[in-house]
């Protein structure tokens, strides 16, 4: 009796040991294609064009793009969508998105760069991406835009942070201030 309580407890411990390190994991089907890091490459390998961006290039951004955002209380963020990253019908998927954001004299927040992950098994050359304006506190899409078509050169199953056209809110929110400011809680969302 006592040898078949150790078992069942030895068989319990692995079975809760295998469970906790993933042993029971569900694979997904061979031809699933996931946001997964493939291969070597890590996220710490990943080169970061803005490593060295100092303040006097930082100023300089907002500078060119020219614009303040809008009188009024408000708030924004730039995220990548959520959704997306799990999405196996997305070919070019944004896992991240590299934005600067102003208070002070400038008051703007300006999305210059993404993290993309090639799901293809082959290479991408060129994309342009989609972003939404989101209204944080309904859910809402508020505005849409697209960006120009940039070169990614991005090899198959792989991801590379880069710039990207710019996408100034200061700019792309001017249709949603009304009597002359802006209130509430925004996202810069939905790239793809």
């Amino acid at each position: 009796m006592r040898s078949r309580r150790l078992l069942f407890l030895s068989a319990l411990v692995l079975t809760v040991a295998l469970a906790s390190v993933g042993g029971f994991r569900q694979r997904e089907p061979a031809n699933a294609v996931s946001a997964k890091w493939v291969g070597a490459q890590r996220r710490d390998q990943l080169e970061d064009p803005f490593a060295s961006l100092g303040v006097n290039e930082m100023a300089q951004i907002f500078a060119d793009d020219g614009e303040n955002g809008p009188p009024g209380n408000w708030l924004v963020t730039a995220v990548p969508d959520g959704v997306q990253k799990k999405d196996n019908g997305t070919p070019i998927k944004v896992i991240n998105t590299i934005s600067l954001t102003a208070t002070g004299k400038l008051t703007n927040l300006i999305v210059v760069g993404v993290t993309l992950l090639n799901s293809l098994h082959q290479p991408v050359q060129r994309i342009a991406l989609e972003w939404s304006i989101v209204d944080v506190d309904k859910q809402a899409i508020l505005a849409h835009g697209r960006t120009g078509s940039f070169e990614i050169d991005l090899d198959a199953r792989r991801a590379r942070k880069m710039k990207c056209p710019s996408v100034s809110f200061a700019k792309v929110s001017k249709e949603l201030v009304r009597n002359g400011v802006l209130e509430g809680n925004f996202s810069v969302a939905d790239w793809s």
